[in-house]
């Protein structure tokens, strides 16, 4: 499957020290595929995106007069990758589609808990700095960085 904005990321990822690219989760184990190591191997980049996609729910806005909404279903966080010298990965949520407020009645997100989640799993996958960059009313972000 041919990816413009991954086909013109990799190239950057190899000669740049310094940038990043925003990418929907699906594109982002695409990339960690196709991309090199620097500091974490694409593998275990690609699984670390797996293990957070698990951890955070998708959009679930119900029905609306009987039909679904199209948007059930679908990720509503993206990462955004590159490098700091070496390999980054920030992991960002838009709070305001975890919110609990009526008419979703949504259990309210625990961003305590997943920030704990995203802790071990940084440990697991050896970073070597993570830490919550972010986290306000309006949204949530998670740093991973590796040498």
């Amino acid at each position: 499957m041919y990816h413009a904005t991954i086909d013109a990321a990799l190239p950057l990822d190899e000669v740049s020290l310094h940038h990043t690219i925003q990418l929907p989760p699906a594109q982002a184990r695409r990339f960690a595929d196709r991309a090199g190591s620097h500091g974490v191997e694409s593998w275990r980049l690609r699984q670390l995106i797996r293990a957070i996609d698990k951890l955070i729910p998708p959009m679930g806005y119900g029905k609306f007069n009987g039909q679904d909404n199209p948007n059930n279903g679908h990720p509503h966080h993206w990462y955004t990758i590159g490098k700091e010298y070496s390999r980054v990965l920030y992991v960002s949520i838009a709070k305001a589609y975890l919110d609990s407020k009526p008419p979703f009645n949504r259990p309210v997100f625990d961003y305590g808990r997943l920030t704990s989640q995203l802790d071990l799993l940084a440990r697991e996958f050896r970073a070597d700095e993570h830490n919550t960059t972010e986290n306000d009313d309006a949204g949530y972000t998670f740093r991973f960085w590796w040498d």
